[in-house]
């Protein structure tokens, strides 16, 4: 893909599974942060490449959660929330961030996608995977400050924006997350981020889970 040649962080990449090829310590390496931003919208070709493979056991579920690693969910109220929405109208649901670019949903609190928004992010483009940034969707990620805000910019120009449900959806840890008169009897679907005592012992992997 072009991507490859004109976007010297994908460099790192190939550098990193160079080190693994040859056992060596890949902890030696720096820039990952810079690679991570691009692994967000790729993970949605992916899931729609396996939708799309014949007899996936993915075919068609109706809701696609994203999180990562230390994002707590309570399943109960997730649910409950879910059971009033259409998984067929287009749904972008998270903690949203305010900026420059259309709101992004905070990617370290979890977020939803229906399986309409997965479909309508994923309809056909000109020029395939020889499509500059292909795995982007053709947002110049690179000059964005992370996958979930380049998300979002896609996201818009498919006509999808994101839900924010506050405080259904809160990006805050427990120590900060505002308990007063406005929250009380709320239901928290995605409760918290960043759970760990000890912040350096947090991976920055992103989980994805699927229901029907």
């Amino acid at each position: 893909m072009r991507e490859r040649g004109e976007y010297p962080e994908f460099a790192f990449y190939d550098e990193l599974q160079m080190y693994r090829r040859e056992g060596r310590d890949t902890h030696e390496l720096e820039g990952g942060q810079k690679l991570a931003r691009y692994k967000n919208m790729a993970i949605k070709r992916m899931i729609w490449k396996m939708l799309g493979a014949e007899r996936s056991a993915l075919w068609r579920r109706k809701w696609y959660f994203f999180i990562d690693t230390d994002t707590f969910i309570e399943w109960d109220n997730l649910l409950a929330l879910l059971e009033h929405l259409n998984p067929l109208k287009n749904m972008y649901m998270g903690s949203p961030v305010w900026g420059p670019t259309p709101p992004f949903a905070h990617g370290g609190s979890g977020y939803v996608f229906s399986y309409k928004a997965l479909e309508t992010l994923n309809m056909p483009g000109r020029g395939g995977d020889e499509e500059l940034m292909y795995s982007q969707y053709g947002v110049n990620t690179t000059a964005l400050c992370c996958g979930d805000e380049a998300l979002s910019v896609a996201l818009k120009r498919k006509g999808i924006e994101i839900k924010g449900y506050w405080p259904l959806f809160n990006g805050d840890p427990p120590v900060t997350i505002n308990f007063g008169p406005e929250m009380w009897c709320e239901p928290q679907p995605f409760l918290f981020r960043d759970l760990f005592e000890n912040a350096a012992l947090k991976i920055d992997v992103q989980a994805t889970l699927f229901l029907g």
